[in-house]
């Protein structure tokens, strides 16, 4: 790239942009106003790039990442250490996951922190029952969902998920 510049050749594509942790994604421009499929700004987005034209594609960033923190208790209310926990940004309408699931694991303390976070929702998992829990799983788990403002500092606390 330079200039913040990458030319790409005419046809559909799939696009997303990673940020640095002190910032996040808050908006995406296609070249064509009806060229991509609505998605969250920090997820993947398709866009149409057609021959002949300028082809400009826009990501605006944020310098307020949110972030979400708490503590994974168990049943009894007891810190559960070194649980991992898992957070998927999730768009409840069409109920598909947007981008990477992304994974940490609680603390001494049995808390767990996650940063860098675009606005939007995001569907949160405590347990040692998964490797990287897909849609189904999050589904059927009853993932815990919470919405999170361009800058905020949420605090949630979960209850491990157990498989019975």
């Amino acid at each position: 790239p330079v200039s913040g510049r990458v030319p790409l050749l005419p046809g559909r594509w799939d696009v997303a942009l990673v940020p640095t942790a002190g910032y996040c994604v808050v908006g995406f421009k296609p070249p064509q106003p009806d060229s991509s499929d609505r998605g969250r700004a920090d997820g993947w987005n398709e866009m149409l790039l057609t021959s002949g034209s300028d082809n400009v594609v826009k990501f605006v960033l944020s310098s307020s990442p949110a972030t979400l923190s708490g503590t994974v208790k168990s049943s009894g209310g007891d810190a559960t250490v070194g649980v991992p926990v898992f957070i998927e940004p999730y768009d409840l309408d069409p109920r598909k996951r947007l981008a990477e699931t992304r994974s940490t694991r609680t603390n001494a303390q049995g808390q767990y922190s996650f940063g860098g976070l675009a606005p939007g929702v995001y569907r949160l998992l405590g347990t040692f029952d998964y490797q990287l829990p897909d849609r189904a799983e999050m589904e059927a788990a009853r993932a815990t969902t919470v919405k999170v403002e361009e800058g905020s500092r949420a605090v949630l606390d979960l209850e491990e998920f157990l498989i019975h």
